[in-house]
């Protein structure tokens, strides 16, 4: 069996919560891991279909998770499909919100 051989300083680097994967870029891409087993799916592709769905209608996906899951750099991965598929562009937009701002009714609106 063949040795890995890794760049333990870049593998830190990329293992840092608050840096987000940029999936456009194959320097990156080989830390990505794809968590979508134990995900239980594989939400990029899915999320991907509901707005192909959708097209040419204006949808809005809610996409949540703990910081440092990798929601932005499902977001980009995302990106990266929906631009090979359609020749989009699209952009992610984060918004922290403190949990004790957030009630019932403002999940619901």
């Amino acid at each position: 069996m063949s040795q890995l051989q890794v760049d333990l300083r870049s593998f830190f680097r990329a293992c840092n919560p608050s840096k987000t994967l940029r999936m456009d870029d194959v320097r990156e891409q080989k830390y990505y891991i794809n968590f979508a087993k134990v995900r239980g799916a594989e939400t990029v592709l899915e999320l991907g279909n509901t707005i192909s769905l959708m097209n040419p209608e204006t949808t809005c996906q809610l996409f949540t998770g703990h910081i440092g899951c990798g929601k932005s750099t499902e977001l980009l991965r995302l990106k990266v499909e929906l631009e090979r598929r359609y020749c989009a562009a699209c952009s992610c937009l984060n918004i922290a919100i403190a949990c004790k701002d957030v009630g019932l009714m403002s999940t619901l609106c």
